[in-house]
């Protein structure tokens, strides 16, 4: 049974369609216009905080110490205030 004239017209109709309609990525996080040395900035707060947060992880399991897991927590705050100027804060982060 033919269904159109043309053998491929569909090939071609799809292509078409394909062409007139932009590609646009959805996928992932939204990436973060931000300059270098911003990006740079941004970076070593977030390296930081992974930072502190496996101290009080380790702290929290091991020693439990109150002190210094205190301590700890209020640097987490801190880098809350210091990132907000390089993008803001993660949602991740509250």
């Amino acid at each position: 049974m033919i269904f159109h004239a043309e053998p491929n017209c569909w090939l071609e109709r799809a292509i078409a369609e394909l062409e007139s309609r932009p590609v646009v990525e959805t996928r992932g996080r939204k990436t973060l216009s931000l300059s270098d040395p911003v990006k740079e900035a941004r970076n070593k707060i977030l390296r930081r905080r992974a930072s502190v947060i496996q101290r009080l992880d380790r702290e929290i399991e091991e020693r439990m110490r109150p002190a210094k897991i205190l301590h700890l927590t209020e640097m987490l705050e801190s880098l809350k205030v210091e990132i907000e100027p390089h993008g803001g804060v993660p949602e991740s982060w509250n």
